[in-house]
């Protein structure tokens, strides 16, 4: 009985490694990272808006910083971590005493050569900002990986690779308890939606709160307990976010953006542009494909290391 046990063990060890050797085999030519470093930011310093294909870690060492996303805007300090969904148009600026970011960023396909899907952890499948209070399991093997990526030591492909699959199990669960835990009324969820789906469309308060079968007064409400913004203040937000995402992907005329975001005219388009991002729209550039990096991008001198193991 003990010897057939020991023999399963072995066998289920030698499996275990086989596989991990296939898994490192197949990251081998390929970049298991784009960014990780440290990078420091001066107070009230901005980056963005902007977008990109990888998900997007930030961890915050030192100071505070904001970042807006889909019409809201989070803060963050020091301790905790912001996690920024493939696609999420967002802007970043640093807090009145500057901030210093950890930042790791990587390619979904990093997850998917794990065998998983960000569209099939909760949290992960639709752009936006996701903010990690107070879980020093995430932010400790983010530091890990890092960390392991600069040593870039003979084994370190294996350990990293272990590292990305435990980091995955915890952005999991993480993502699902606090979705369960925020409670936030379906009636919200409905109307953010709808809002999200139909942004060039003429919207109302009222159209708003007819489909999420609610009253406006209680949509009103709901809209100040949880996003702490007003449904018109969304809307507005929600599209200049489309906005700016169409900006930097199209070589479409402020005009025509301002009337497919749902705005009435260019003018006022400009006006609650500016109000949103204290710039025009003509203001942001547009960069060449490949070429929208994340914050803090431009300073190679404090990068502290390159792409890819």
């Amino acid at each position: 009985m003990t010897k057939s046990v020991e023999q399963s063990a072995a066998g289920g060890v030698a499996s275990f490694w086989s596989q991990l050797e296939a898994l490192v085999e197949l990251f081998k030519g390929r970049r298991l990272t784009e960014v990780f470093r440290h990078v420091s930011f001066v107070p009230h310093e901005p980056y963005g808006p902007h977008a990109h294909r990888r998900i997007e870690i930030n961890y915050v060492r030192r100071g505070s910083c904001f970042m807006e996303c889909g019409g809201q805007t989070q803060g963050f300090r020091q301790g905790e971590l912001m996690i920024v969904t493939p696609q999420a148009p967002h802007r970043f600026e640093a807090g009145p005493r500057g901030a210093v970011l950890m930042q790791l960023e990587f390619l979904p396909e990093v997850f998917l050569a794990l065998g998983f899907r960000p569209d099939g952890v909760a949290g992960l499948s639709h752009p936006r900002v996701v903010k990690v209070a107070g879980d020093v399991e995430i932010s400790g093997t983010v530091r890990r990986i890092i960390a392991e990526l600069q040593r870039c030591r003979p084994d370190s492909i294996h350990l990293v690779v272990l590292l990305y699959a435990e980091l995955l199990l915890l952005l999991r669960r993480y993502l699902a308890d606090s979705m369960s835990a925020a409670g936030a009324p379906a009636a919200l969820r409905v109307a953010t939606d709808f809002v999200r789906q139909n942004y060039g469309a003429p919207l109302a308060v009222a159209d708003v709160a007819r489909r999420a079968g609610v009253s406006e007064r209680y949509l009103r409400s709901l809209f100040a307990s949880y996003l702490h913004v007003s449904p018109i203040d969304f809307v507005r937000r929600v599209r200049v976010a489309k906005a700016v995402e169409l900006i930097q992907t199209t070589e479409l005329s402020v005009k025509e953006i301002s009337y497919r975001c749902g705005f009435s005219s260019p003018q006022y388009f400009a006006r609650t542009f500016r109000q949103v991002y204290g710039a025009s729209p003509c203001s942001l550039a547009r960069p060449a494909a490949g070429d929208r990096g994340s914050a803090g991008a431009a300073r190679a001198a404090e990068q502290g290391g390159a792409a890819g193991a």
